[in-house]
């Protein structure tokens, strides 16, 4: 059973972030009146490097708090950075004042806290943008939103067009307000442009970076809304502007940013304290990952000022609010009831704390199983009644920073967005309506924020160091204790060889390697793709510290960077990351492929023309410099387990005009440990090398899986993943039944609504998932195969004599077509997908991160093969004139597609598709030789990729929009005969061309 935080949470208590992707650390106490949030950013440093401090005083009193005293007692060795300092009430920047400095202590005097507020934190996101001049259905949804939310509670409207020719806001505009107001609710007012087709035009600007004209426009339908003295009337720009669908089809971040400067100009010359700017709510996830989009934004200048809360849209996808970034227990960041905590961290780390956060959208989709193979159930009426319902009074109304929720949506009467809505267009409640209403709406206390904001740099020795802050006002002090560690890493130890001084960095003690072990083959690598943060150790001591980085990506979210990037001065320096492996001794082959970018405004040195040979890369004295004659160069290199030299696989200085592809054969290396080690030199000399790179295997070939293998002439099964379907080669196109309920009320998610093709070919075989179980139909005959409960994934035979079928209970069964149970395999925890080898069935275990080889005739298991992080769904791609058998395998866990040769494992190549980072279902086209995949590119619209099977390549992209978002898609097939593309969310069905263009 969970145990809820309670009230007390926000209270006294310390939190731990770690899962943040910045590294920022969070400490929170209180006493009294007066307490205090720290944030330490980022939270792990090179001796000497540089970190941002944010102390939050929060005061919870509902006056201004005056002569305040704040001081911080810096950890040993660490110095203050001059002119650095930055103050801010509830966000809001009020001066750069120097504190007084004494040894380690700093001291800043007579400081103002703003006074806090008691507010409902509750809303809902009400829908009348289409319908608003009927103003009886105007007062219908605010009527129930005040049922359901009580007085005071927030309401966010859509009001739009606005555009350059706009003279001021629509008369139902004005109503809309001024009756929120009426039924004392607070309006969020989300203002937009134009919508076309199925998608929304980005504002028109007077020239690049410029949007004086389209601003003055939003600030004319701004004056003309209602204002009530007390109520604070909010502004939201626009929405989700990390959406193409959202910007003309290229969503940018630096137009975004220059926007939002320009409008919150504008508004703000209406000089009137009751209007507050929210920038357009960010889309986890997205076609531009958010927190990418918040570092374009803020880069734009004046966007980090331009506004006054900050709008962010948690949606948990199907995680219980328990899953959460405050406590500590989220894996998937982006799919959490405070994953905003993520944009929080990059715009501290841009220069801004303190301010408020509105929850303009989140919520749960009726149906929604993204995270199914993670072990969360699929979201039903009752689970998300709970699970909505503690988030609102356990967790929202507990964290300080949260002003205002509104869920969406309350109900969209053209039923676009059914799954959201909390009542029926007939009025009937859903169960989340009827519990969240009978809650009580408790106010909480929203503190006034003072933010002190300061960088440091550590100091030389390494170790975890502590802060402390402290300080009050007559009457009430607060103290954070111990807070916001730093973990220092000093000079670290790297390679030593032999005896003259040499451009490779050298050991100063001898680490423990611990590497990965994959006794059955597949990639040693771990977190290759760079996109979280573990895995590799970064060096050296110095200016040139590598990175992570989602500026330059091969593919992804992140990659590294090492080396000295402009505008940083050139220094003499080493700049490396690397990752133990274990080869194992009895692998056929083992084979090193990175992806790097090499620039360089040195002399160029191709692969090749180095001088640093392995005989000259002797050991040079610990933590000494390149010499500024010795040349830059960006490096592979060979460590063993001690980390001493053992060879120079490539080394150059080179200035690419992309992406560029290394392999290495390390055969030679079976049966040792060894590090994989990536540097970029620069000696010093006034001119920059620096390289990024990403993508990073090392795949080992084992001996063959001892079984039948198809031949090129067999056709892999082909099957649909959650919900699915599955058929032999012989199927005909699918069609979708409709559905049938009670007039207004959508049907339940469930299996997918689809008819068997009447023009089946003699002797082709079906098989369908059923409420029962899999009904399989050979011809005109059609049998029932029993399942003991419900049932994931199915697949057929390539012969159409076998079908298997796997449970979430964790059972695999096998039966033969004509209904003899074969075995029932259960020693997987939550098998997922599954595809034939011929008379070999191989499963997806993401539970245990690999895939399972079960071999007739008891179908035990053979052999496992470790895959990614949670290998999920599966296709198979038989072998074909010079192309060998692939088999794909859907990455759950980091949102990558893998492509393995058959049977060795062997990675040809992998793509990772963005979005929330994880995958859902795949299908193979071998007319077109294309892989398709179905992934959730938000928690509200889904996509769909298409890639050359061959070489991993984007040949197609088809994104859900606002007329179909594609919000449950999941189960794909491909029909060869009909060349179509099938997929489905469980009720309706959809058919695509293989470059993903709607047929119907």
């Amino acid at each position: 059973m969970h145990r809820p935080p309670g009230r007390l949470l926000a209270v006294l208590v310390v939190f731990g972030l770690g899962l943040i992707a910045t590294r920022a650390v969070r400490s929170a106490t209180s006493v009294g009146i007066l307490g205090v949030e720290m944030y330490a950013t980022p939270a792990q440093v090179l001796a000497g490097g540089r970190l941002r401090y944010d102390i939050i005083v929060q005061n919870r009193a509902a006056t201004a708090l005056t002569g305040i005293i704040v001081t911080d007692e810096l950890p040993p060795g660490f110095r203050y950075v001059p002119g650095s300092a930055i103050i801010r009430a509830d966000g809001r920047l009020v001066a750069h004042t120097e504190p007084g400095v004494n040894g380690q202590r700093l001291e800043w005097n007579e400081l103002q806290a703003p006074p806090g507020a008691w507010v409902n934190a509750h809303g809902i996101h009400t829908f009348v943008q289409d319908r608003c001049t009927d103003t009886a259905y105007v007062d219908y949804q605010l009527d129930r939103a005040r049922a359901l939310m009580g007085p005071g509670a927030s309401v966010r409207q859509l009001f739009y067009p606005v555009t350059t020719s706009t003279s001021g806001a629509r008369s139902c505009w004005h109503y809309f307000v001024e009756a929120a107001y009426n039924h004392e609710l607070h309006p969020i007012i989300r203002l937009a442009g134009r919508f076309e087709g199925s998608g929304w035009q980005k504002p028109a600007a007077d020239s690049p970076g410029h949007y004086t004209t389209i601003a003055a426009a939003v600030a004319r339908v701004v004056a003309d809304l209602p204002r009530r003295d007390g109520i604070p009337l909010i502004i939201e720009v626009w929405n989700e502007p990390n959406l193409d669908i959202e910007w003309s089809g290229a969503a940018n971040a630096a137009e975004y940013g220059a926007f939002l400067r320009d409008v919150a100009a504008a508004i703000r010359g209406l000089n009137d304290s009751r209007i507050l700017i929210a920038n357009g709510g960010l889309a986890p996830g997205g076609n531009i990952l958010n927190t990418t989009f918040v570092d374009g934004m803020m880069a734009v200048p004046g966007a980090l000022e331009a506004f006054d809360l900050w709008s962010a849209h948690p949606y948990p996808s199907n995680h219980p609010p328990e899953y959460n970034l405050h406590g500590g227990t989220a894996r998937h960041t982006l799919a959490t009831i405070d994953s905003y905590l993520l944009e929080l961290a990059r715009l501290r780390a841009a220069g801004r704390s303190g301010f408020k956060v509105l929850l303009t959208e989140t919520g749960y989709a009726l149906g929604d199983s993204s995270y199914a193979w993670d072990g969360f159930p699929a979201i039903t009426e009752d689970n998300r009644a709970d699970y909505v319902s503690r988030a609102l009074s356990d967790y929202w109304q507990a964290w300080p920073e949260v002003q205002a929720v509104t869920p969406y949506e309350l109900v969209d009467s053209f039923g676009n967005w059914a799954v959201w809505d909390w009542i029926y267009p007939n009025g009937t409640a859903h169960r989340q309506y009827d519990v969240v209403a009978a809650q009580a709406k408790f106010q909480k206390v929203v503190p006034g924020t003072l933010s002190v904001s300061f960088l440091a740099e550590s100091g030389p020795l390494g170790g975890v160091f502590y802060t402390r802050a402290y300080g009050g006002t007559a009457g009430t002090t607060f103290d954070s204790g111990p807070a916001a560690p730093v973990q220092v890493d000093g000079p670290t130890p790297t390679p030593t060889v032999t005896a003259t001084p040499s451009r490779t960095p050298t050991a100063t003690t001898t680490p423990t390697a611990t590497p990965t072990r994959v006794p059955d083959g597949g990639n040693l690598i771990q977190n290759g793709g760079f996109e979280r943060d573990e895995a590799w150790r970064f060096g050296e001591n110095g200016p040139a510290t590598g990175a992570y980085t989602s500026s330059v990506v091969h593919s992804g979210q992140r990659a590294v960077r090492l080396g000295i990037t402009p505008p940083s001065n050139d220094a003499a320096s080493y700049s490396s990351v690397s990752q133990a492996v274990t080869i194992p001794a009895d692998a056929r082959s083992a084979d090193l492929t990175l992806w790097l970018w090499p620039h360089t405004e040195d002399d160029p040195a191709p692969p090749g023309s180095t001088d640093h040979t392995g005989a000259q890369m002797a050991a040079r004295p610990a933590g000494s410099p390149p010499s500024q004659d010795s040349g830059d160069r960006q490096q592979v290199i060979l460590l063993d387990d001690k980390r001493q030299f053992l060879a120079l696989l490539w080394s150059a200085a080179e200035n690419g005009d992309g992406w560029q592809r290394l392999d290495f054969d390390l055969s030679s290396y079976r049966g040792r440990t060894i590090w994989i080690y990536v540097n970029s030199i620069n000696d010093g000399d006034g001119r920059r090398t620096w390289l990024f790179l990403d993508d990073v295997s090392l795949t080992v070939a084992m001996p063959p899986i001892p079984s039948a293998t198809p031949t090129a002439t067999e056709a892999p099964a082909t099957h649909l993943y959650l919900p699915l379907l599955a058929a032999n080669e012989a199927a005909r196109p699918l069609r979708a039944a409709p559905p049938t309920s009670a007039a207004g009320t959508p049907p339940p998610p469930g299996l997918p609504q689809v008819a068997l093709p009447a023009e089946a070919e003699a002797g082709a075989v079906h098989a369908q998932l059923t409420t029962g179980g899999v009904a399989v139909t050979r011809g005109s005959s059609t049998r029932q195969l029993r399942a003991p409960g419900p049932l994931w994934s199915v697949a057929l035979s390539p012969d159409g004599q076998h079908m298997a079928a796997s449970a979430p209970d964790g059972r695999v069964l096998i039966w033969t077509t004509d209904g003899q149970l074969l075995a029932e395999q259960r020693e997987l925890p939550r098998p997922g997908g599954l595809v034939w080898l011929g008379d070999i069935l191989i499963v997806a275990d993401p539970a245990q991160k690999r895939l399972a080889f079960l071999a007739p005739p008891t179908y035990a298991i053979l052999r496992s093969i470790p895959v990614g992080e949670a290998p999920l769904a599966l296709a198979l791609a038989p072998s074909r004139d010079d192309v060998k058998s692939r088999l794909f395998v859907a990455d759950a866990g980091t949102g990558t597609i893998l492509a393995l040769d058959v049977p060795t494992a062997a990675v040809f190549w992998k793509y990772s598709v963005g979005g929330l980072g994880t995958l859902l279902g795949l299908a193979y086209d071998p007319g077109s030789d294309r892989l398709f995949a179905a992934y959730p590119l938000t928690a509200r619209f889904r996509a769909l990729v298409a890639l050359d099977a061959t070489t991993g390549t984007l040949a197609a992209r088809r994104s859900g929009d606002n007329r179909r978002p594609l919000t449950l898609l999941s189960a794909l097939r491909f029909d060869p005969a009909a060349g179509h593309l099938i997929a489905t969310d469980g009720s309706t069905t959809w058919w695509f061309t293989p470059d993903l263009q709607y047929l119907r």
